[in-house]
């Protein structure tokens, strides 16, 4: 983990994506930049007061919503431990 050479490689890897950024330049992965650039995400829900009563109008559609949604974060997360973002068997929450 601490080898000069690789330590080196991400030292690159970093600058060049700092010098795409500041380019506007789009690539792979940085949506990881996102946090640094924009206040955390929301969505309605964020805004909906304690306790506050939330309707379904189509339980079937968002119980589809949610499995295609896990099927992503699976697919993702076995994409990341393929390429060595992510430790093999990477546990779930």
């Amino acid at each position: 983990l601490l080898d000069p050479s690789l330590l080196l490689a991400v030292r690159e890897e970093i600058r060049l994506e700092v010098l795409r950024l500041a380019e506007s330049h789009s690539f792979h992965g940085i949506e990881w930049y996102l946090p640094y650039f924009y206040d955390p995400a929301t969505s309605l829900l964020d805004h909906l007061p304690e306790g506050a009563t939330l309707i379904v109008d189509d339980a079937l559609d968002l119980y589809a919503t949610l499995q295609e949604l896990d099927l992503q974060a699976e697919s993702l997360r076995l994409e990341l431990e393929h390429s060595g973002e992510l430790p093999h068997h990477f546990t779930r929450s």
